[in-house]
């Protein structure tokens, strides 16, 4: 092998500064969608249940007065209340972050660039991690280089890095783990054990599907053992079984509440009438190369086939030039969430495993072997020259594909994580129809918005809107309500069927689309 270069090292460096201000960028710019509205809520301390209770009952109330209550910490809840409203109604999700996010806040504030920081926090600690771990996995100092590089400009990371929910953390405590469990696999001593055990607990209070992390970790452990009852399984049961027993209290939580946890993710369950292998091949390509383009688009289709099978490559090149001991803990970290969530997708129906945010164990394993790959054709001393060069220029075009990705996703306000669909969704680089709209309503003097539409489009909603905007909210639209006549502008937005047919029918009053904004879902109420 030879000394790694020292343009490598340049270059690192430089691709690190770059993944540092692609996190930090527009921070504050990007759309607060549904599901970051939904940290804030829990952040304040208050439930849905309540803010459905007490202000969408058909009574108007300002902007800024809805934000602070509702997206802010007050002193009206605490740190108990944010645990135990995400109990009540999103069990499925563990308090870790949430916990963090509001002890962040009120050092930082609760604005959308100070709660997004976090996840940024958490995202360049795991590419600190990710050098740890393929230099536990391979001994070699580049291997860990190249994979700061590659992680430091995946657009897919930077993406969750500026998103207000638990992925980035999720991220790090998944790669840690693996850390902890080579390591503990290696030393062989209490603390190392006790690591693994504590970084485990910390990922299961991360993310619910840690569980499947684990399961194939007990798969790695058992296959290198080969299936006997060694010190190391010994030593795995009782770090794992420790680590469940920390994570029992949450347990019982998600099983006192299972209805609601169901409900919030029943949307997984309506398949979409696209290919799954399409679609796990597209979400792939975006590890590393996403220009925010639909995903029926050609060139979409085209460039993450090349991404799959270079992959897939890396994964039969470490499988042939590793020992087992190495080469099956990536295999398995790469291809066991596949496995578990696309059996089902494929016999049962639904989108689980195409749910990019779901397959973050399979993204890591496959940027750390395309990591090994790289820096054994970059410095072997077995590969000829104008193969060296190739695989330079390969490495190369990667790097700035993902960079050209980061510039695009920076000057965007909105990409397809934002949405539930997705996969479907091109990105928004200029302003929608929607946001068009929602600029010439700020610049009114004292206007009013009436919606009946769910709590989280609300709650989003509310970070775009200025102080001077208020709202009018309702739960039942064909329940009668007072339209206050001191207002001069009337706007209703997203109205449900039963909303526009109760405005359109009342005395005196004319329900349009608002402008030229077509499919905007804000109408105007003309008196």
């Amino acid at each position: 092998m030879k000394a790694t270069p020292k343009w490598l090292h340049i270059l690192v460096s430089l691709v690190l500064v770059l993944g540092i201000f692609f996190r930090v960028i527009n921070i504050d710019q990007k759309i607060y969608w549904s599901d970051e509205s939904f940290t804030s809520l829990r952040v304040s301390g208050y439930t849905e249940k309540e803010m459905l209770q007490q202000d969408f009952q058909g009574n108007v109330i300002n902007v800024k007065s809805f934000q602070e209550k509702y997206q802010n910490i007050n002193n009206e809840k605490n740190v108990v209340d944010t645990i135990t409203g995400l109990g009540q109604e999103e069990a499925q999700l563990p308090p870790l972050y949430f916990l963090m996010a509001r002890i962040w806040t009120q050092f930082f504030g609760a604005s959308v660039a100070a709660i997004r920081s976090l996840s940024v926090v958490f995202s360049l600690l795991a590419i600190a991690a990710i050098y740890c771990l393929c230099l536990e996995l391979f001994k070699t100092h580049l291997s860990g280089l190249i994979s700061v590089l590659i992680m430091s400009i995946s657009p897919f990371h930077i993406l969750f890095a500026q998103e207000a929910r638990p992925y980035s953390l999720w991220t790090l405590t998944i790669i840690l783990s693996s850390l902890c469990l080579l390591r503990a696999m290696r030393i062989q001593d209490k603390k190392s054990w006790l690591l693994y055990t504590l970084t485990t607990a910390l990922s299961l209070y991360s993310f619910l599907f840690s569980v499947f992390v684990i399961a194939g970790q007990a798969l790695y452990v058992i296959t290198i053992e080969k299936f006997r009852i060694s010190k190391i399984v010994t030593n795995y049961l009782r770090s794992t079984i420790l680590a469940g027993l920390f994570f029992i209290p949450w347990i019982l939580v998600i099983i006192n509440n299972i209805h609601r946890s169901y409900r919030g993710v029943a949307w997984l369950t309506n398949t979409p009438k696209i290919a799954l292998a399409q679609r796990w091949i597209i979400n792939l390509g975006r590890t590393f190369v996403d220009f925010g383009l639909s995903i029926n688009n050609n060139l979409v289709t085209f460039y993450s086939l090349l991404i799959s099978i270079l992959v897939i490559y890396s994964i039969y090149f470490l499988i042939k030039n590793t020992p087992k001991k190495t080469w099956l803990f990536v295999v398995i970290t790469t291809s066991f969430m596949l496995i578990t969530l696309g059996i089902p997708d494929v016999i049962l129906g639904g989108q689980r495993s195409a749910t990019c945010r779901y397959m973050i164990p399979l993204y890591i394993g496959s940027q750390i072997s395309i990591s090994y790959l790289f820096s054994k054709q970059l410095l072997s001393i077995s590969v000829k020259f104008w193969q060296n060069k190739l695989w330079q220029i390969l490495l190369a075009t990667l790097s700035c594909l993902s960079i050209y990705s980061c510039i695009i996703i920076s000057q965007s306000d909105n990409w397809w994580n934002k949405e539930f669909e997705e996969i479907y969704k091109p990105s928004i680089i200029s302003l929608s129809p929607q946001q068009q709209a929602i600029n010439d309503i700020n610049k009114l003097d004292n206007p009013l918005l009436i919606s009946d539409a769910d709590t989280g489009k609300i709650m989003s909603l509310s970070h775009q809107l200025d102080s001077n905007v208020n709202l009018l909210l309702v739960v039942q639209p064909d329940k009668p309500f007072n339209i206050p006549t001191k207002f001069k502008d009337i706007f209703v937005y997203s109205p449900s069927k039963s909303l526009q047919n109760w405005l359109s029918n009342k005395d005196g009053y004319t329900l349009k689309n608002f402008k030229d904004y077509e499919n905007s879902g804000i109408w105007i109420l003309i008196r």
